[in-house]
């Protein structure tokens, strides 16, 4: 018997085979893409000659529109409801709109009341913004900016308080009150730089958001609820009345501190040591904040090297003495609330606080310094605001200084180091002598803010500064006085 013999493609005739399936391949892959565009130009012409039917149909009824801005509109223009977003310029706010508001442009300076969403986008200048609504639910998002205080009144159904408005919140702000809302309602993306005075409601913390502090004068534990378990940062929770605040009602991570009633007669709370309940003059890594005014006598504060200290005066009133407040390290000043004051009640003719050192820095965010003699005058007596020596530097953005003598000095006739004193914005304030006075080696630079003084704005004695904004003012009635038996006059 012959034996079969099995046949095999050669190499020829696979590589034909290979290059025919590439071919194909090749084809198909062209031809898909192809199609595709072409599907998705269909649906951008779709959609263009959708919006072009609408911008005409909107022509005809509100005029043709002028900007983009003005066309673009996110749900139905003239759809009265929360859900639909209309651009707007001053001219078109309305209080009283039921549709959400974008404010266009940087003008907006005017307090606003809203029934619906709003976006303040560019708009730093607006001072409050209050909603409220009293009639159905409806999801609404608030977006702020700047330092804005907001106001929520938010709707709550009469027979279930887990139903109500949900109201989330963006950008930053400076102070919010929560008048109510539901238990389930206003969510918290925003940086809230100082405090939210919760009255009846539920504030849920975002992975986000950002909240000094949360301050409960609710007076019945089941009307508020606090979370901050998704990644938030919130720096701690007070309660004005006893027996509110519990584990049920409050649920944050170990990073919040949060009133007992054991604790409630802190004075003030720290983000190392937690409350305080006595005030410790040395002030530690993290945010210090003022519970309650201090004044009954005279405090200090104290700044050890290599510390990075925040100190929030939170609205409220601190007493201190010439000469004994005295920052190594650094120190950022700042006062959330913009009510509260940092003043002297005396003391020898040292400044009110002294920045000492190369590595030393003094940073006013916000905030009131004072500098009075015993009997609450600026000029008998007068006292020294900020003093700077041995290559320390002095940073001030905003808020006021305001002294007897002079609101900032270098570091007097010590010319071998180098101190920085930077203005950028706040007031300087010398109701007897100059607002600046430069004798150190150093550099000054000022680039926004208002500088007074009565003497004179600045004295310039060494050194070098660099003026690229701001308001200087004279009154031409000081006396700057004799020290050490120099005249100065």
């Amino acid at each position: 018997m012959k034996k079969r013999i099995k046949k095999a493609f050669t190499l020829v005739e696979l590589l034909v085979v290979i290059a025919i399936l590439a071919i194909l391949a090749t084809v198909s892959i062209v031809g898909y893409n192809s199609f595709t565009k072409k599907a998705k130009v269909s649906n951008d012409t779709a959609l263009v000659s959708q919006l072009n039917t609408l911008l005409k149909a909107d022509e005809m009824v509100n005029g043709k529109a002028n900007t983009p801005a003005d066309a673009v509109v996110y749900g139905e223009k003239n759809a009265d409801e929360y859900k639909n977003w209309k651009f707007v310029s001053t001219d078109e706010y309305n209080d009283n709109a039921n549709y959400s508001q974008y404010l266009k442009g940087t003008s907006f300076t005017n307090d606003l009341t809203i029934k619906a969403g709003i976006d303040v986008g560019r708009n730093t200048g607006i001072s409050s913004i209050t909603y409220t609504n009293t009639t159905n639910p409806q999801d609404v998002r608030i977006a702020t900016n700047g330092n804005t205080s907001l106001e929520i009144n938010g709707y709550v159904d009469s027979t279930n308080s887990n139903e109500g408005d949900v109201i989330e919140h963006y950008g930053s702000a400076g102070n919010v009150n929560v008048v109510s809302c539901a238990m389930e309602s206003y969510h918290v993306f925003a940086n809230i730089a100082g405090t939210i005075n919760l009255q009846k409601g539920h504030i849920e913390i975002e992975n986000t958001g950002k909240v000094g502090s949360i301050n409960v004068t609710a007076t019945s534990s089941s009307n508020i609820a606090i979370s901050n378990t998704k990644g938030g940062n919130l720096g701690f929770v007070k309660s004005e009345n006893t027996g509110i605040l519990n584990s049920n009602n409050v649920k944050v991570t170990d990073k919040t501190g949060v009133m007992t009633d054991e604790n409630k007669d802190a004075v003030a709370y720290s983000e190392t040591k937690g409350f305080l309940k006595s005030w410790h003059s040395t002030l530690f890594d993290g945010e210090t904040t003022l519970l309650k005014d201090l004044t009954n006598k005279n405090y200090y504060i104290n700044v050890n090297s290599n510390v990075k200290a925040v100190f929030n005066l939170n609205g409220h009133d601190f007493a201190t003495y010439n000469g004994s407040n005295k920052i190594n390290g650094s120190l950022t000043f700042k006062d959330t609330k913009n009510k509260g004051k940092f003043y002297s009640k005396g003391g020898s003719n040292g400044t009110i606080i002294e920045v000492k050192g190369e590595k030393s820095q003094f940073i006013m965010e916000s905030g009131s310094i004072e500098a009075l003699d015993s009997s609450g005058d600026y000029v008998n007596k007068g006292l020294f605001g900020i003093g700077i020596w041995e290559g320390a530097t002095i940073v001030m953005n905003g808020s006021q200084i305001k002294v007897g003598w002079y609101c900032i000095a270098g570091n007097g006739q010590d010319i071998a180091k180098t101190s920085t004193i930077i203005i950028n914005g706040g007031k300087l304030i010398s109701v007897s002598d100059y607002a600046l006075y430069l004798p150190h080696n150093g550099i000054t630079i000022i680039n926004g803010g208002v500088v007074d003084g009565a003497a004179g704005a600045i004295s310039l004695n060494r050194g070098s500064l660099t003026i690229n904004g701001g308001s200087f003012s004279s009154d031409g009635t000081g006396d700057v006085g004799t020290w050490g038996g120099w005249n100065w006059s």
